[in-house]
């Protein structure tokens, strides 16, 4: 009983460093710049944020067919190394078959990197499920999200899931984050729920909040978003305000505001971010090609 506990716990741990670098985005289209210039184009090749004398640089790749094949982020923020990588694998036809995830955190932790396996249906050509695993200490870790769509294609909600073959057992469902969106396609709300795993009931445990300009986004997944972990990056606007409430502590609660430039192509070309309370400020400049 004690081992079980104890790999329960190291499950909790590292399962929390996995999700918390893929999942809120804020950078990819919600961070801010001032100053510089930006190219234009369609798509978005790099970002420097600044704050301060820190800087942190996010370096986009794709293939020839313009999808993205590679994301990486280097830099201090706020006196932390933030680095980290995603490597997208697609097959032929462009659907993203897995990715891997090398970070600074998990290589603390022992872990070389993160594969995420995903899973598409190619009768209804959607992305239904990714699943995760690693391994440490002798056991392996499963995290696996479901995808679940409207009648219309757009995705309602995801399902974490959670299993540690070492303990015996299926998977057992953790967190359900439910998405609503604006009439433009922009989403405008994530409601995160935790549910009881043996009687399914959800307790409301945060929600995000945003508000949207009218121009195009910096970077848009549309619905591999949800795929790859990154819901933020399905809008087809730009975040002007985006409002974190703590339902369970109140004061962990923040709002960012951003004040946008546009380029000739009516994208982002610099941005300014201010973070409240603590009034932290960050200078972003969005490069294209």
């Amino acid at each position: 009983m004690q081992q079980k506990s104890t790999l329960l716990i190291l499950f909790i741990i590292l399962l929390s460093l996995v999700s918390c670098q893929k999942e809120i985005d804020w950078a990819s289209n919600n961070n801010n710049g001032t100053g510089g210039s930006s190219t234009t184009g369609d798509l978005l090749v790099k970002t420097e944020a600044k704050n301060g004398a820190e800087t942190v640089t996010t370096v986009y790749a794709y293939n020839a067919n313009k999808k993205i094949i590679n994301e990486k982020i280097t830099g201090i923020s706020q006196g932390t190394n933030v680095g980290n990588e995603f490597r997208y694998y697609r097959n032929a036809t462009g659907v993203i078959t897995h990715y891997t995830q090398i970070n600074p955190n998990l290589a603390a932790a022992g872990i070389d990197s993160v594969t995420t396996n995903v899973n598409y249906n190619t009768t209804s050509s959607r992305y239904v499920s990714y699943v995760s695993e690693f391994g440490l200490a002798g056991f392996t870790v499963r995290d696996s999200t479901a995808i679940i769509y409207n009648s219309t294609g757009k995705v309602t909600q995801t399902e974490q899931y959670q299993k540690i073959p070492l303990l015996g057992g299926g998977y057992d469902i953790s967190l359900r984050v439910k998405y609503t969106y604006d009439a433009n396609g922009n989403m405008t709300q994530q409601d995160f729920y935790s549910v009881d795993p043996t009687t399914l009931t959800e307790d409301a445990i945060s929600v995000i909040k945003y508000t949207f300009d009218t121009k195009i986004a910096a970077i848009k997944f549309d619905n591999e978003a949800y795929a790859i972990g990154k819901p933020d990056n399905t809008s087809a606007s730009n975040a002007t305000k985006i409002e974190f409430i703590d339902l369970d502590t109140p004061s962990n609660s923040f709002v960012i505001n951003n004040t946008y430039t546009y380029n000739s192509s009516n994208r982002p070309a610099t941005s300014v971010n201010t973070r409240t309370p603590g009034s932290v400020v960050n200078s972003v400049i969005f490069n294209y090609q």
